[in-house]
């Protein structure tokens, strides 16, 4: 077994603590109201006593320090099922207390395996109530006292209430990795931008949204000047806070509803819908004055420039790696010209505005 299974299986554990306590101190309220009335043995008070209380530590020490965590927790929740059966017929199948207790911990059985475990744990329930039956014998009396139905009361309302509250926080723990791990699959671990799978997601949907309506939308192509130099002088982690703060630069210059990502190595993206080739110019040159102005490591003097490519997209194009291409080839025409400079391409014939 893992370190995380296991850890895993203890959270587990854990969750189920705090309930079987609950409803197993509930259970010996609801059972004690009809042992008062019949005068039983001292081995049923004592078998009860054990059960509901002294057995819910033991079941939560017992799984903590087994090999198998998981697999032990579903055998103490089954002998919580046949205990749970074994106390109807000492109740003389009372109806509200018997479905009281039987339904406390097909609750909890459901909550934590599921469907399929609680038709098993019914299964098991049955089981006691037939053991019981061979011990004490059969004494069918449906009816009980008024006291005796107060006493199942916060096996009925509070127990549940319990239940579904751990329920509705485990939810609201899950919701919330559930969006971390959204938010990591598609950040690019570095830079904290949209990664390129992600990026190329979003500029596809642009490209269909374009087929469909006829809206505009530019991208820009941003290329690091010279940075294998500055990745040789440097070393690779001052490279890294480099790519870092132009990645931050990027994010100030951008707008709310421009996307932008990490393409590869020392390259970003920028998609922009809603956007024209001028007002795609007009951020790209924002963009280049403001690294070319910056310092771009905080214990290192070192000045930077970047060469950026611009594609408007247009009806020419077949689909979204024709619009790709148009601004890869822009781009590779700023660098070609010399670099630090912003090259903005017409159409898919590579017609370019230097």
């Amino acid at each position: 077994m893992t370190k995380r299974t296991r850890d895993s299986s203890i959270r587990l554990i854990e969750r189920v603590y705090a309930p079987r306590i609950t409803g197993l101190s509930f259970a010996f309220i609801a059972v004690s109201s009809f042992l008062l009335q019949k005068e039983p043995s001292l081995g049923l008070w004592v078998l009860l006593i054990i059960w509901t209380l002294i057995w819910p530590h033991i079941a939560f020490i017992s799984a903590k320090k087994a090999k198998e965590p998981f697999k032990r927790e579903m055998i103490n929740l089954f002998i919580d099922a046949f205990m749970i059966g074994f106390w109807v017929p000492v109740m003389s199948f009372s109806i509200i207390p018997s479905i009281a207790i039987l339904g406390m911990h097909l609750l909890s059985i459901m909550s934590v395996l599921g469907l399929a475990n609680a038709v098993k744990g019914l299964l098991t329930e049955l089981a006691g109530v037939l053991v019981a039956v061979l011990i004490v014998g059969l004494h069918i009396n449906p009816e009980a006292h008024l006291y005796q139905i107060l006493a199942s009361i916060p096996m009925l309302i509070i127990y549940p209430l319990f239940v579904g509250y751990n329920a509705y926080n485990l939810s609201l723990k899950l919701a919330a990795k559930q969006s971390v791990l959204r938010k990591l699959s598609r950040t690019d671990g570095l830079t904290g931008l949209n990664n390129r799978m992600y990026w190329g997601e979003q500029l596809d949907h642009c490209f269909k949204l374009n087929q469909r309506n006829g809206a505009k939308a530019s991208i820009v192509f941003v290329d690091v000047d010279h940075f294998k130099k500055v990745n040789d002088t440097y070393g690779h982690i001052v490279g890294d806070k480099i790519l870092q703060k132009i990645a931050s630069l990027l994010l100030d210059c951008a707008r709310e509803t421009d996307i932008c990502g990490r393409y590869g190595g020392e390259e970003f993206c920028i998609l922009m819908p809603d956007t024209d080739n001028i007002n795609a110019e007009a951020l790209s040159e924002r963009l280049r004055l403001k690294v070319e102005n910056s310092v771009l490591h905080k214990d290192h003097p070192i000045k930077g420039t970047i060469s950026l490519g611009v594609a408007e997209i247009s009806a020419d194009m077949l689909n979204y790696s024709d619009w790709l291409a148009v601004a890869d080839k822009a781009l590779y025409q700023a660098k070609k010209q010399g670099r630090n400079q912003t090259v903005v391409a017409f159409n898919l014939n590579n017609k370019l505005k230097e």
